[in-house]
């Protein structure tokens, strides 16, 4: 499969996530500028990614395209799940268990596909041992914690910016350390991503109803015991001798 369709198909990550979010009963609605925010940064990765590495050949894997389509999917769940599950305070807690568990699940499904016999420690280059503790370092320790921790704090279609502006972010660290050229099609690419993303940063969600303090008040039942009305019972009457009773300070100091 061409490396461009597979970075679409990825890319369709924050789409499943705001349309996931809209189905839950107290997620956020769609607007017409997420709506709009969206459509804009997908098209402007595939402008980024180029016609000639979108689709490749002509023939496009359709297992492979379903596989990717499935992930995307399945992150889209999860992180939808995490945002009210139970996971520990810390970020960097939660992060750790996540790829601690994804890391031994992959390393028993690669063992199982015979993956083991093709690795060779020697033939591994410093650069990809360099490569490899970014990837640790920056894409997993404080990308991934980033990430959980925004999922908490922010909403949903916020959260989901991110597929847009890592490819932009990649293009301009290789200009910047690889020596590698930028194009007028990568610059009007980041041009369009970065629209989108604000399109969609400049949506301010409408904040839900606040119910009212009753803390301290008196419950209906407790209304009726004292005679103050609430659920059709009227007040208990009082006589003119009554106020003048509780008036009178003489009263009250008797009483004391």
């Amino acid at each position: 499969m061409a490396s461009g369709l597979a970075a679409i198909l990825l890319a369709t990550i924050p789409i499943w996530m705001v349309l996931l979010d809209s189905l839950r009963k107290d997620g956020a609605r769609l607007t017409g500028r997420v709506v709009g925010g969206l459509g804009i940064g997908l098209a402007g990765l595939g402008i980024l990614v180029g016609p000639a590495k979108l689709w490749g050949s002509s023939r496009v894997d359709l297992l492979g395209a379903g596989v990717l389509m499935f992930g995307a999917l399945s992150w889209s769940v999860g992180s939808l799940y995490s945002r009210g599950a139970k996971l520990p305070a810390s970020p960097f807690l939660a992060s750790a268990m996540e790829m601690l568990a994804g890391g031994a699940m992959l390393i028993v499904l690669g063992f199982l596909a015979g993956e083991g016999k093709q690795l060779h420690w020697q033939a591994i280059a410093l650069r990809s041992t360099a490569g490899l503790c970014y990837l640790i370092g920056f894409g997993s320790l404080l990308g991934f914690t980033a990430y959980i921790w925004l999922l908490g704090v922010v909403s949903t279609a916020r959260v989901a910016t991110y597929a847009y502006v890592n490819p932009i972010v990649a293009v301009f660290i290789g200009w910047a350390f690889g020596g590698e050229s930028l194009s007028a099609r990568e610059l009007l690419a980041t041009g369009t991503i970065v629209a989108a993303v604000a399109l969609i940063l400049s949506h301010r969600p409408r904040p839900g109803a606040v119910a009212p303090d009753t803390e301290g008040l008196p419950t209906i039942d407790e209304e009726q015991v004292m005679g103050i009305g609430g659920n059709g019972v009227s007040p208990a009457p009082v006589s003119c001798d009554q106020v003048k009773a509780m008036s009178d300070p003489q009263t009250h100091t008797g009483t004391e």
